[in-house]
């Protein structure tokens, strides 16, 4: 029988003091940096944590404006400057299919001018306030099924049928101030016959809609929110206008325009040796390089919008004058000489585009009204919390080339 070897005895190690020592200070070490390290790690989740409530809870809440004692805050504004970039850039599209994308490349530049569209969306805001509290004290309001509607027929969904299309107005344009070589009065819009909606079904409009929602980037909330203050708008607007008188005392005149006195009184000598204030008009059209005089013909025109577009002087003037008498040389609040031939006077309808002008006077003076009856606060952060999305895609407003022929 083979003879076994005795099992071989591990030698046990015995460690010096000095290794005791050393190696308790180095477990006391780790124990250290696993304690830091775990603090250091609290307090970066600490600080992330704060700083993601006062990303998503605190400031969102923060007001940018009060009127009064309503507060606008943060998280309402962002939206609605959403909305406003995503309204913006729908439009822009639109007018780049129509028009070419060359024709849009100065719009598109605007969605670089945060602020400005901030402060734009924040002054809405704030008149908005004011408009549904003094809409409500007359009252006025608008229903959740005329937002409905509303927003139906922009999809052209209409429930009840087809309704028959009606021409759409140009907008009066801004106000300028008249010079000798302007022509008076400013331009009418024109009339533009609104094409025929294609009809969709309700399920269509409801793709419609949400596709709408997803290229502007906003929610439904926001959306009708928008689409309820711009009837309610329409609603003070037509209530503002139910005093105007339709018909009003308005004057057909010729007009001529002097940069200097002397040479309105060059002109007024001609009249008095018998020419005729037709002729003066007919040469001064006639002769397009003709120095410091110009000349206009203007439709029926009211007192008010006389005075607005060449003075009180020259209204007060002008309607008292018998049809075919020229008046003396009238100096105009812009200081130019005026010479004037009343050519018609009677009692008529005003004109759609007078009409709407003085729409948006009254609202405009209504509103300026409820702007300093009330204490109004922008806050200066506003600036730094302007959302800068929806953006364009540059690559949308690349010319197609034209194919060579």
């Amino acid at each position: 029988m083979a003879k076994r070897n005795p099992p071989t005895q591990e030698k046990e190690t015995v460690l010096t003091a000095k290794q005791i020592a050393r190696s308790r200070r180095e477990r006391k070490a780790r124990r250290q940096i696993m304690i830091a390290s775990g603090v250091l790690t609290a307090i970066v989740v600490v600080i992330l944590g704060v700083g993601l409530v006062n990303e998503l809870i605190v400031k969102p809440g923060q007001p940018v404006a009060t009127v009064g004692d309503i507060e606008i805050s943060t998280a309402d504004f962002q939206d609605r400057v959403r909305l406003e970039r995503g309204q913006t850039i729908s439009l822009i599209l639109q007018y780049a299919e129509l028009l070419g994308v060359e024709q849009v490349y100065g719009i598109a530049a605007q969605l670089d001018e945060y602020e400005t569209i901030g402060e734009q969306v924040l002054d809405n805001m704030v008149s908005e306030v004011l408009i549904r509290r003094a809409a409500d004290q007359i009252p006025l309001r608008v229903s959740v099924e005329e937002v409905s509607t509303m927003l139906e027929e922009r999809e052209a969904y209409y429930r009840s049928g087809t309704p028959t299309p009606l021409p759409t107005f140009t907008p009066w344009p801004s106000p300028t101030p008249i010079t000798a070589t302007d022509t008076l009065p400013t331009p009418f819009p024109s009339i533009t016959p609104r094409p025929s909606p294609t009809v969709v079904t309700q399920d269509a409009y409801e793709d419609l809609f949400r596709q709408r929602l997803r290229s502007m980037e906003t929610d439904e909330e926001t959306y009708r929110a928008a689409i309820e203050m711009s009837l309610l708008v329409e609603k003070v607007r037509a209530w503002l206008m139910e005093d105007v008188p339709p018909m009003e005392d308005q004057l057909q005149l010729d007009v001529m325009l002097f940069t200097t006195e002397e040479k309105a009184d060059e002109y007024l000598a001609r009249l008095e040796e018998g020419e005729s204030f037709d002729r003066l008009v007919s040469q001064v059209w006639g002769d397009p390089d003709s120095e410091g005089v110009d000349a206009t013909s203007v439709p029926w025109i009211p007192f008010e919008e006389l005075a607005a577009d060449l003075g009180i002087t020259v209204a007060q003037l002008a309607f008292p004058l018998p049809v075919d008498t020229h008046s003396p040389v009238i100096e105009s609040s812009e200081g130019e000489y005026v010479l004037l031939q009343v050519t018609g006077h009677e009692q008529r309808e005003l004109s759609s585009s007078i009409l709407s002008r003085r729409e948006e006077n009254l609202y405009t003076s209504w509103l300026e009204g409820l702007l300093e009856s009330v204490e109004v606060e922008k806050h200066e952060y506003w600036r730094s919390r302007v959302p800068r999305t929806p953006t364009l895609d540059p690559r949308l407003l690349i010319p197609t080339p034209t194919p060579e022929g």
